[in-house]
């Protein structure tokens, strides 16, 4: 039995800028009710695919194919009439407008007197709450929402666009543990209901949580295609960084070595920012400072 075609079929895409090549003849697929991760360190390409997609830029050659029909979008907002919908890393809603007046911005219903059909707003509204299984107030200002209920009101908005394709940018980025849990149990439900998502992340954990296959771009290009199950984080790691590279494995294996100390942080206090912050730095380490937003990393950044 031959396999459905592609609901998204994306071949030799490339794209150039001043002479410097960002995407270099890149083929991808999206099925219908499939999670597709993309991977890549920063500069792979990923940022720029997207636009591309949804003509946010002009590709410089390749084809664009939407249930077989070849695509030349001039904006995004011709792609979201087509029914691929884009939420990016930084939402893009309005703050001092309502979650309603967000969802429906730009679609909004008409009714006879061809004024606002508020009516048919709430109906669709709490239908797609349904959808996703969750509990929002249409009237509460988005400037009062968590970081995760804003992305829900994304998701949302494309949803009533009847998006069929789903691109989520970096979607758990300042997310907690719980709040990522319930966002990656409504990507499955949506991947349940036959949608079509291309997952953009950095998190290894969620892709083997949530994806079905797994592509990775490195320097433009396309490097492999995958199901998830048929690889490893590790193997995933090398094929982004490249050969040269050592595995998480060997580094934590790695024979300890005396270092010499090069930055010494002791007792680091900001008011209402920073608590008594200290660490370590040694020649030849890397040492990440991470937390969630408002957590103080800034700060410190610009204190050392």
């Amino acid at each position: 039995m031959r396999p459905p075609p592609p609901l998204l079929d994306i071949k030799g895409l490339r794209k150039s800028f001043s002479g410097v090549t960002v995407l270099d003849g890149v083929d991808l697929e999206l099925y219908a009710g499939e999670v597709h991760a993309l991977v890549g360190q920063n500069g792979a390409g990923k940022s720029t695919l997207i636009k591309l997609i949804v003509g946010g830029l002009k590709r410089d050659s390749g084809e664009i194919m939407l249930n077989g029909e070849t695509k030349n979008y001039l904006s995004p907002e011709q792609a979201c009439h087509d029914g691929i919908g884009v939420i990016y890393q930084e939402t893009s809603l309005i703050s001092q407008m309502t979650v309603l007046e967000n969802i429906f911005l730009g679609v909004e219903p008409l009714n006879v007197a061809n004024l606002i059909d508020e009516n048919k707003m709430r109906k669709k509204f709490f239908e797609t709450c349904n959808l996703l299984r969750i509990v929002m107030d249409p009237d509460q200002i988005v400037s009062r929402l968590s970081i995760v209920k804003k992305k829900l009101v994304e998701i949302m908005k494309a949803l009533v666009r009847e998006s069929r394709i789903l691109i989520m940018d970096e979607p758990t980025d300042s997310l907690q543990k719980q709040e990522i849990n319930h966002l990656l149990k409504i990507i499955e439900d949506l991947k349940s209901n036959q949608a079509a998502v291309f997952y953009i992340t950095h998190k290894f954990e969620e892709v083997f949580r949530v994806a079905d296959r797994i592509s990775v771009l490195r320097d433009g290009k396309k490097v492999q295609t995958a199901n998830v199950p048929d690889t490893t984080i590790d193997e995933v790691i090398r094929l982004m960084a490249g050969e040269s590279r050592v595995t998480r494995e060997e580094i934590k294996t790695s024979p300890d070595k005396k270092r010499q100390t090069v930055l010494k942080v002791e007792g680091v206090t900001k008011k209402n920012t920073l608590h008594n912050v200290s660490f370590d730095l040694q020649a030849g380490e890397i040492v990440a400072i991470t937390g969630l937003v408002g957590a103080g990393k800034t700060e410190l950044a610009r204190i050392l």
